[in-house]
């Protein structure tokens, strides 16, 4: 395994050495200009009373339009840290998008335009499933316990 691992010439050290880009693997990966079609999501906020609601953005059409979610983005209960465990600051859509709002003099709706964007590239014909967390963002469930 040393040996496979630090040899000069075959070694698995010319990964960690050189920077990624001299052997054209990320680039073969990851073909120019040839990235998976992504659709733009939106958090949502219409007033401070509302609950924030993901809005899908259909860019098919001039002007776009916002519309419901294509995709399953489901909002679970807060995720709890440890003890002694916390974010820097509130994290929360309304406490986020209220402040914005106050420094730029716009309402929750321009916020939510301007600031709750996440871009999610389906994969397949089928309908993804994801959840939000304040903290923790947009993700996938990758398994089963």
């Amino acid at each position: 395994m040393h040996g496979r691992l630090f040899d000069k010439v075959t070694g698995a050290r010319l990964w960690w050495e050189k920077p990624p880009h001299w052997c054209g693997e990320v680039q073969r990966q990851q073909r120019f200009r040839d990235s998976k079609k992504d659709e733009a999501y939106f958090l949502w906020l219409d007033d401070e009373y509302s609950k924030p609601t993901w809005k899908w953005k259909n860019e098919n059409v001039s002007p776009p339009e916002f519309g419901k979610s294509l995709s399953k983005i489901n909002l679970p209960e807060q995720y709890e840290c440890g003890a002694g465990i916390d974010f820097w600051f509130k994290q929360d859509a309304l406490t986020v998008y209220q402040q914005l709002a106050a420094d730029l003099g716009l309402d929750l709706r321009e916020v939510s335009c301007r600031f709750g964007e996440v871009r999610l590239t389906e994969y397949g014909d089928t309908v993804q499933e994801y959840n939000y967390e304040a903290g923790m963002g947009v993700y996938q469930e990758i398994g089963s316990e």
